[in-house]
C-alpha cells in the first residue's frame, strides 16, 4: 500500500461519514469504488490501517488504489451546483459546503480545485477543524507528510466531535506507517 492509496481510502471514509454527501457521487457507488480500488470493503480496509503497527502488517491492496479515479464516472454538470459554488466562494460564508465540495473534488482527483475550496474555507474560518482535516487528507494524498501532519494536528486540536477526532487520529496514524 502506498501512502496515497491509504489517504484515498480515508477520503472515501470521510465522504461516507458526511450526511448525504455520498449521494453527490453521481453514478459512482462508494462501496463499489472502494471494493474495486482496494480489493476489500472500505470499513475493512480502514480497520486494517488502524491495526497496522500493532503486530499486523500494512494492508495489501489488490486493486488500482488511488488510480481508480481514472475509471470513475465523471461528475454530472449541474448548473445549480455551479451557481451554489460561485455564491459560496463569493460570500465565503458557506464553510461546510466548501469543505464538502473539496472532498468531492478529491474523490474525482481534481486536487487543485479541492485545494482552492479548502483555502477559501480556511481563509474565512481558520479556527475550525473541518477544513484542516480535509486539507490534511489532501496533503497526505499528495504524499506531503509534513504538510499533512501540520494540518491534521490543527484539526485534532480544534475538533470537538469524538467520531471526527477518531478519523483524524486514523489519518495521523497512517502518517506514522512506513508506506
Amino acid at each position: 500500500m502506498r501512502l496515497q492509496d491509504g489517504f484515498y481510502a480515508l477520503v472515501l471514509d470521510e465522504i461516507r461519514n458526511q450526511p448525504g454527501l455520498e449521494k453527490e457521487l453521481g453514478a459512482n457507488n462508494l462501496s463499489a469504488v472502494a471494493l474495486t480500488a482496494f480489493g476489500s470493503t472500505l470499513k475493512r480496509f480502514c480497520q486494517n490501517i488502524e491495526m497496522t503497527g500493532t503486530g499486523f502488517p500494512i494492508p495489501i491492496i489488490t486493486g488500482p488504489g488511488f488510480m481508480i479515479i481514472r475509471k470513475l464516472t465523471p461528475p454530472a454538470t449541474i448548473w445549480l451546483r455551479s451557481l451554489a459554488d460561485i455564491l459560496s466562494i463569493w460570500s465565503g460564508s458557506n464553510y461546510e459546503a466548501l469543505c464538502r465540495s473539496a472532498l468531492l473534488h478529491i474523490f474525482w482527483g481534481q486536487l487543485d480545485e479541492a485545494e482552492r475550496k479548502i483555502n477559501i474555507a480556511k481563509n474565512n474560518h481558520d479556527d475550525r477543524a473541518y477544513a484542516h482535516h480535509v486539507y490534511g487528507l489532501l496533503r497526505g494524498l499528495q504524499e506531503d507528510r509534513e504538510g499533512s501532519q501540520f494540518e491534521l494536528g490543527l484539526a485534532m486540536s480544534r475538533e470537538g466531535f469524538e467520531s471526527a477526532r477518531q478519523r483524524v487520529h486514523l489519518a495521523l496514524h497512517l502518517l506514522e506507517l512506513d508506506c
